[in-house]
């Protein structure tokens, strides 16, 4: 059946399916919902938590302006010369550049990735420090790497790893007491060593606000504290003890669910999940790496392409396998 052609239609690239929803109406959802993760960590660390955040969410939306405007100028002054194009007239474009620019920070992702930056730090370390975190989060592993949806590794953990990595005397973990289950230091503990392991009981509202927004899957952070428990289980430790300690909530609702970093099919994305909690708990039990849960992340979303492949279905393997004989 063709279509009328006496009515006029828009040609526009694709989506063509468009929602009311808006990256900047998620993104606030995201930061809204590390607010009972912020609060406990203020309550816990008084004035050092509060100094911690603030740097941090301060710092990361100078880093995002920063970054976003020397892109967008050296975007201008290094393109190609053109006729009559002059220096004069390069740097007037540059500057025009640069006055067009958005500043992304306003769409709430820097505001998050800030937060959780924040919470994946302990209390007490100089301004120097985060500010340098926000630069590896922010400025590299976010914008660096493509910006919102093109990154391959959440930036927060990432800058937190590194950091960690190189400055192993100012950021200690104290990874998973799988034997020891003491529901009240869980359930707020302000001997803790990250700001966002301050209370189980705020992480599992800030989990239940994901839910709520329908940001995320819950099957994921369950095929997550899975993976954690088998393992757990398998070590001859204390099963689903594991899935009690509040580094664990963290990692299972915000930190494997990132979306740039997870697969793209449904099965690819259980098997992210699963293989994430349970690589996390045996590089903290069994390799004795306090931060193997941070680690366990970053080498499963280096992952995500071959889950993709390997469970891409059987149609759809069989064109990409055609495709590419018909090319070589």
């Amino acid at each position: 059946m063709q279509p009328p052609f006496n009515k006029i239609y828009a040609q526009s690239s694709a989506p063509h399916i468009h929602d009311s929803e808006t990256v900047a109406g998620i993104y606030w959802k995201w930061a809204f919902a590390c607010a009972p993760l912020v609060i406990a960590a203020i309550l816990a660390f008084r004035l050092e938590a509060l100094r911690t955040i603030s740097v941090s969410v301060v710092s990361g939306l100078a880093i995002e302006w920063l970054t976003v405007w020397i892109f967008a100028g050296l975007s201008f002054l290094i393109r190609p010369k053109t006729d009559g194009d002059n220096s004069k007239n390069r740097l007037k474009k540059a500057s025009l550049g640069l006055a067009s620019k958005q500043f992304q920070g306003a769409n709430g992702s820097t505001l998050y990735f800030s937060l959780i930056l924040a919470l994946l730090l302990p209390a007490g370390l100089p301004a120097w420090m985060i500010i340098a975190g926000n630069i590896l989060a922010i400025g590299f592993f976010k914008e660096l790497t493509g910006g919102i949806g093109s990154y391959p590794f959440q930036p927060a953990v990432a800058a937190v790893l590194l950091l960690g990595t190189i400055f192993p005397q100012r950021i200690l973990w104290e990874g998973l007491a799988i034997n020891i289950l003491d529901w009240k230091t869980l359930l707020f503990n302000s001997h803790a060593s990250l700001l966002g392991s301050a209370s189980l009981l705020a992480a599992v509202i800030a989990g239940a606000l994901l839910v709520l927004f329908k940001l995320i899957r819950i099957e994921l952070s369950l095929f997550y504290f899975l993976g954690a428990a088998v393992i757990s289980e398998g070590l001859n430790r204390n099963g689903w003890a594991v899935c009690f300690h509040p580094p664990i909530w963290t990692a299972a609702f915000f930190l494997i669910t990132d979306y740039s970093s997870l697969p793209m099919t449904a099965r690819g994305r259980k098997i992210f999940a699963f293989a994430a909690g349970a690589l996390g708990v045996f590089l903290e039990v069994a390799a004795h790496q306090p931060a193997g849960i941070f680690a366990a992340i970053i080498l499963v979303s280096a992952c995500s392409p071959w889950f993709d492949a390997w469970t891409l279905p059987k149609g759809i393997r069989a064109a990409a396998k055609k495709n590419q004989e018909r090319r070589v």
